[in-house]
């Protein structure tokens, strides 16, 4: 009896250790699979694992800026931005088949399906290829970035908001905050984004790129005076600096010349198709070398067909404070922040935009997004110092795809350009290759 007792006993053990390790294995699938789904959503394959690439030079080269920048050279960004969809899906399929486990070739990928037409049913494996980039090297922060910035162009402000979050925690640099900020405005609440952009401020008390959007978003947010000084104090800041922030690493590559920056942008400028971007940059430049002339000269030349521009508005508000013209200055800024306001309170008119946001942040530390507002503005009869009509308004700061215009037809062919001009402009960072200006 004792003999049986014993082996009944060991039976039991055994059976309750064989239950206790079908219920660990249930459970930890259910977390998984239930609980946390989207920690599971990568990119279909083996041998994904946290942190797999293992190659120093390769993960020194993934936490580099000049990732970005390949990756938006890369033949299917191209192909997008000309406007190949056709074109850019193959090649982006042929480079997961060459190499399906290549970080860059998951990133390139995965923006060129995210940013296709929806009815092509691409964008879910789009996310999940950028997922699973930012899973291969996670030390990475341009992988995330790049991540976040998908994100938020496909409008998931919530899932692009954690993203920045990682980027934000683990990095000193304020420009994914300015991003994340920019992001906060586009989405309408300017609260959170003057909350975050005042917490930068007070640690970097001198960084006019921060006070300057801090002052636009104070302005979207009913405090249009308060913002009008913030952002002038700002540029008067920008002027002890000698440029904007945007143009640092373009100062820096020539030898902190400002003046052989201004005509490296010039000659960027002047390239075609028209960059409205790379224009406002280099008139910023101007009037912050006191060059206010040829400044206005840039902005003259473009405001027709770029007439609802926000940025163009407050570089116009710039130079009336400059000249000691306070109450057109203002008017700019109004103007300036109506048409903003309207743009993003509008989304039905925007049309779809494919920004390559990997060129557009190499300006200050990887690139930064900016895009073209096309709204019509009610205060737009404000005149420039030579009696003609304002040009209207571009956020340099906002990333945010052009606007409908609601004049006439004329107009909406000036639009129309404006659109793929603004977003080339928002694909292309200002440092080294100009149009490529976040």
């Amino acid at each position: 009896m004792t003999g049986d007792g014993t082996e009944n006993e060991v039976a039991w053990k055994g059976l309750l250790s064989w239950a206790t390790l079908i219920a660990v294995i249930c459970a930890v699938g259910f977390w998984f699979t239930i609980v946390k789904p989207e920690e599971m959503r990568l990119y279909a394959g083996d041998g994904v694992v946290p942190g797999s690439v293992s190659n120093d030079k390769e993960v020194l080269y993934l936490c580099s800026q000049k990732l970005l920048s390949d990756v938006y050279d890369m033949e299917p960004s191209r192909l997008m931005r000309e406007g190949d969809v056709d074109g850019a899906l193959g090649a982006a399929r042929q480079l997961l088949d060459k190499d399906k486990w290549n970080v860059k070739n998951l990133m390139c990928a995965g923006n060129v399906f995210v940013d296709a037409p929806k009815d092509r049913g691409e964008t879910e494996e789009g996310f999940d290829l950028l997922k699973t980039a930012t899973y291969m090297c996670p030390v990475s922060k341009y992988v995330r970035l790049n991540y976040a910035r998908a994100l938020g162009r496909a409008g998931r402000i919530e899932e692009a908001t954690k993203q920045y979050d990682q980027v934000i925690k683990t990095n000193m640099d304020f420009q994914p905050s300015l991003e994340l900020a920019r992001l906060y405005m586009s989405n309408l609440d300017e609260e959170k984004a003057i909350n975050l952009l005042k917490g930068i401020s007070d640690k970097d008390p001198e960084n006019s790129s921060v006070q300057m959007l801090l002052g636009i978003a104070m302005a979207r947010n009913h405090q249009e005076k308060d913002g009008f000084e913030e952002y002038i104090q700002a540029f008067g800041k920008a002027r002890t600096l000698g440029y904007p922030m945007e143009a640092k690493e373009l100062v820096e590559k020539n030898h902190d010349s400002v003046p052989d920056a201004i005509k490296e942008q010039r000659a960027i400028a002047d390239k075609e198709p028209v960059s409205i971007e790379a224009k406002l940059l280099l008139a910023e430049m101007l009037i912050l070398q006191n060059r206010v002339p040829e400044a206005r000269s840039v902005l003259d030349s473009q405001k027709a067909k770029f007439k609802d521009n926000a940025q163009l508005h407050r570089l116009y508000a710039e130079i009336y404070h400059n000249e000691g013209k306070e109450e057109q200055a203002y008017q700019e800024w109004l103007t300036a922040n109506t048409l903003e306001k309207k743009s993003d309170e509008d989304p039905d008119a925007k049309p779809d935009a494919k920004p390559d946001e990997a060129k557009s942040s190499e300006t200050s530390e990887g690139k930064s997004d900016a895009v073209v507002d096309d709204k019509k503005d009610p205060s737009s009869d404000a005149k420039t110092s030579d009696g003609s009509a304002t040009a209207d308004p571009t956020d340099k700061s906002a990333d945010k795809p052009a606007d409908k215009p609601t004049d006439k037809s004329a107009d909406k062919s000036a639009d129309k350009s404006t659109d793929k001009s603004a977003d080339k402009a928002s694909e292309k960072p200002a440092d080294k290759s100009g149009e490529k200006t976040p």
